[in-house]
């Protein structure tokens, strides 16, 4: 009866963390799994028929506490003893089925109209996507550089064009490349994805044989090689990428936050991409906010438009401060939020720092805040697995119960919070994620630093993602 009792208690836990998780994936909008509706389903039947065994416990313990011998025990004892045994089977069966590494329908239609819905709808976006793909559907620009500063919205403008070309893909015959350049070392960076999308072995070569690779495979084909987060100016002939010409078709588009970057001989054309204007910031705020929250107070959408100048004009900065304020619905809490990013504007030179940290600050709870700084050890191309990733906070201290399914549920849970607050992102399969712009990479780092400086959490700081360090030298480590 012990053992029972402990399983329901386990059970009941596994049901509303679960059904957390469930809330919030249909809150953003997307419709949970089938299986996940009927495990919920049939645990809370489960659950209910075991409390009722429970409940009777005590007068079956007082009937067997009478019988002097087995001999005495009646055929309805028996029977509730069966019961209890094979619900405890149930339960153990249902807590082992529990553990959902992915909830959710993969619909692409609804991920972006509740991840990105404002930025489709911008009218100077939408004039700049126009203007850019009418510059690459013709014969006179082979190669495009996109330059702005960061959190602007250059990534996103990007994967609109590669998703322009897979739709006219069947008709242009193009193979599509989007490589997200993580390194200083761009050169070999962008030949690795080359290599990794086009499955060609690695085999550790130099620069040199891995540019005659490249080169005689791209040479054959009609490409669009779409290069994203570009620092300085690239040599196409160094990485092995045949210059798009009117006789080849190839195109190749790259975003940089560097006007000098623009500058090569073979860049055709350049389209710079600004922060968006005072009235469309605030479209974007207003709508990430939500008509709820600013309809709570008749002061708040005053207070709103504050908060919305602070962000300069950056979607990234508008959508990450929007999140946060969202479920803000006291004047209190807004007074509160302007005075934090007056008073941090003034101690960064940065206007996007105070924003970004202030959208951490306010995520629910220091164990969420330690996760998602553990994210920042991996590089921002990689896929993290969100199984993998819950492995490791467990692993780490960092997410903690003593039942592990239990432990498991809370981790996909700030996961989903991450995912929720724009700080991580999901992959189109749904069961990873990866770090969602350079800024919030940028903005943690920022963090770990000032930790460092002031002799918090020193020694955790080693390296940096993504820097190719081949040693380190004991100053680096610090004293364990």
């Amino acid at each position: 009866m012990d053992a029972l009792r402990m399983e329901v208690e386990n059970l009941n836990a596994m049901i509303n963390e679960l059904s957390k998780r469930v809330s919030k994936e249909k809150d953003r909008g997307l419709q949970t799994l089938p299986e996940v509706d009927e495990w919920i389903t049939w645990a809370e039947e489960v659950e209910t028929k075991a409390s009722n065994l429970l409940d009777g416990s005590i007068s079956e313990c007082h009937i067997l506490s009478k019988c002097d011998d087995f001999s005495e025990i009646s055929s309805s004892t028996h029977s509730y003893n069966e019961s209890v045994r094979m619900t405890l089977k149930e339960v153990e069966a249902l807590r082992s089925k529990g553990v959902f590494k992915v909830l959710v329908e993969r619909s692409p239609l609804s991920l972006v109209k509740k991840i990105l819905p404002p930025l489709q709808k911008i009218v100077s976006r939408e004039i700049l996507f126009e203007k850019v793909w009418k510059c690459l559907a013709g014969n006179q620009c082979g190669t495009l550089g996109l330059y702005g500063m960061a959190g602007v919205g250059k990534s996103n403008l990007l994967t609109r064009i590669k998703k322009k070309f897979e739709e006219v893909g069947d008709v242009s015959g193009h193979m599509i490349l989007l490589v997200v350049v993580a390194s200083d070392e761009v050169v070999e960076s962008i030949q690795d994805e080359i290599y990794k999308r086009c499955y060609i072995l690695l085999g550790g070569e130099a620069k040199d044989h891995k540019a005659k690779a490249i080169w005689n495979l791209l040479r054959r084909k009609r490409f669009v090689l779409l290069l994203d987060g570009i620092q300085k100016e690239v040599d196409l002939e160094e990485i092995g990428v045949p210059r798009p010409s009117r006789e080849n078709g190839c195109k190749i588009v790259f975003t940089t936050r560097s006007r000098e970057a623009c500058g090569s001989k073979w860049v055709d054309a350049v389209e710079e991409v600004t922060c968006l204007g005072p009235e469309e910031a605030w479209e974007v705020f207003e709508e990430v906010v939500g008509e709820t929250t600013l309809k709570s107070h008749p002061d708040i959408p005053q207070m709103a438009r504050i908060v919305a100048r602070k962000c300069g004009g950056l979607p990234l900065a508008l959508t990450l401060a929007g999140k946060t304020m969202s479920c803000k619905r006291t004047v209190r809490e807004w007074h509160h939020a302007i005075n934090v990013l007056v008073s941090s504007t003034k101690k960064n030179s940065s206007s996007e720092v105070p924003i970004l940290k202030f959208a951490y600050d306010n995520l629910p709870g220091e164990d969420i805040r330690s996760c998602f700084m553990y994210c920042t050890l991996f590089p921002k191309i990689w896929d993290i697995s969100k199984q993998e990733l819950v492995d490791c906070w467990i692993g780490e201290g960092m997410v903690k119960d003593e039942d592990r399914e239990i432990a498991e549920m809370k981790g996909y849970e700030m996961i989903g919070d991450l995912v929720i607050m724009g700080f991580l992102t999901e992959n189109e399969s749904g069961d990873g994620v990866k770090m969602m712009h350079d800024m919030v990479l940028e903005m943690a780092s920022w963090i770990a630093s000032q930790a460092s400086d002031s002799g918090r959490h020193a020694e955790n700081i080693v390296v940096k993602c993504g820097k190719r360090i081949i040693s380190c030298q004991r100053s680096m480590i610090g004293e364990w």
